[in-house]
């Protein structure tokens, strides 16, 4: 077994550093994809309330099959909050900690978690736009660096050692800090935990956690997986935040990378406060289609991360076309709000042309429910202002500082950003390394 979870997570760095086929966008997808505004039944979906009928149903589907279904009840206690530094990142943001314990309720059991942090910086200049959400793949200081931040506990491939190396020196996968002064200057607060002191991103330890949320769920093959703890977990921090009088009218985005990006869209999906999903090379389970895809295939990523998801995912190897779901229909549950959906020209692995074709069959939601979709010539002409905002960049599989300036740029373009004292709308055209050529 462990031979065999070493090939796959081999076979998984080096398709992270595979260039992407030449393919026509223009083709159709998938002949068994369902058609986005249909019902099972075969019915036209013709209007808002009919989506929303249908929207529920596949709510329903998603958690089944796919991520495992939430807690009934869920409830936060904020157990300390601390102001650590009043005049931090260079005097243009504020520092405050939640100690935070959260419950899950499945049936009769409710079960309390540990204590966990929550990092949130604060723009000095007044209330914020935006909160932009994150959960880390390494301890806190990852998105926080500061002196008062201390490491907590390992996280997978921030801990040195031989796969830590190759992570970031042969496969270059690394994941930038985010560039909180950006953020602060444009008037949006940040906010990150480590998800992992909840959830561990580990077959075992992750299994058991959630058997321990979970004790009513345990034996079933529906028990959520670690996608869905984690995308619950951003909720959870809006119940947190939203609490504070400072916070309470802000704009919520979820923003995640990889596994994140796959949690980061699922609460998009299934909680109406989240404002705006940033999901960065999200691949399988995430945006990309199960369906037809060239990257990971559901049997290598439930054989290396069995704890990710439902069991009866697992089911579908092989068979991806049996699915009752695919995954344009969790782009179109976020509709009408705007989501960022960020690739890189040598992650094959994450499928980007999947996450490409996903937001093309999820436009015809955002036309019904009156909002723009994805408005992009190809895929990689990115419009930050588009309601789907398809980014692809050179490179691998990671975040790069030039993703943050897209980020942000699609911010901008959504909710605006405060300058000079006014609260601007800025909209910049983009051309990615494809263009209109598909050449790069």
């Amino acid at each position: 077994m462990l031979r065999a979870l070493v090939l796959a997570a081999l076979a998984g760095l080096a398709a992270c550093s595979t260039p992407l086929d030449r393919v026509d966008l223009a083709a159709p997808a998938a002949a068994d994809l369902e058609p986005v505004l249909q019902t099972r039944d075969g019915a036209p979906i013709r209007d808002a309330a009919d989506w929303a009928t249908h929207a529920g149903h596949l709510r329903e589907i998603f958690q089944r099959e796919i991520y495992g279904y939430f807690p009934d009840r869920s409830g936060v206690t904020v157990l300390d909050h601390a102001v650590v530094d009043d005049n931090a990142f260079g005097g243009l943001g504020v520092f405050e900690t939640w100690d935070v314990q959260v419950s899950a309720q499945f049936g009769a059991s409710s079960v309390d978690t540990g204590a966990f942090v929550i990092d949130v910086v604060l723009p000095r200049s007044g209330r914020p736009i935006g909160v932009v959400m994150m959960q880390t793949f390494c301890p806190r200081t990852d998105a926080v660096p500061h002196p008062a931040v201390s490491s907590g506990g390992p996280g997978v491939s921030c801990n040195g050692g031989a796969v830590s190396w190759v992570m970031r020196r042969a496969f270059r996968r690394v994941v930038a800090r985010p560039p909180m002064e950006a953020f602060l200057e444009r008037g949006y607060a940040v906010a990150s935990m480590h998800s992992r002191d909840v959830v561990p991103d580990d077959p075992r330890a992750g299994i058991d956690a959630l058997n321990s949320l979970a004790p009513e769920r345990s034996e079933d093959d529906t028990r959520w997986g670690a996608i869905g703890a984690w995308a619950w977990l951003y909720s959870r921090m809006i119940d947190v935040l939203s609490a504070d009088p400072r916070l309470a009218g802000a704009n919520y985005i979820a923003l995640g990378h990889s596994r994140f990006g796959k949690a980061a869209l699922v609460a998009g999906a299934f909680d109406a406060r989240i404002a705006a999903v940033i999901a960065n090379q999200s691949g399988t389970g995430g945006a990309a289609l199960a369906r037809g895809g060239v990257g990971e295939s559901i049997a290598q990523i439930t054989l290396v991360y069995p704890h990710w998801f439902a069991t009866r995912y697992e089911a579908y190897a092989g068979r991806e076309s049996d699915l009752p779901v695919d995954q344009h229909e969790l782009l179109a549950l976020i509709a009408p709000r705007p989501i960022f959906l960020g690739g890189a020209r040598r992650d094959r692995w994450a499928d980007p042309l999947g996450s490409y074709r996903a937001a093309l069959e999820a436009d015809p939601v955002y036309e019904l429910l009156g909002a723009r979709g994805l408005d992009q010539a190809d895929i990689g002409a990115f419009n930050a202002a588009g309601g789907i905002a398809f980014w692809l960049r050179r490179g691998f599989h990671g975040v790069e500082p030039e993703d943050w300036q897209a980020m942000l740029a699609f911010l901008e373009a959504h909710f605006g950003a405060w300058r000079n004292g006014e609260l601007e709308w800025r909209v910049t055209a983009w051309v990615g390394c494809w263009g209109a050529g598909f050449s790069c």
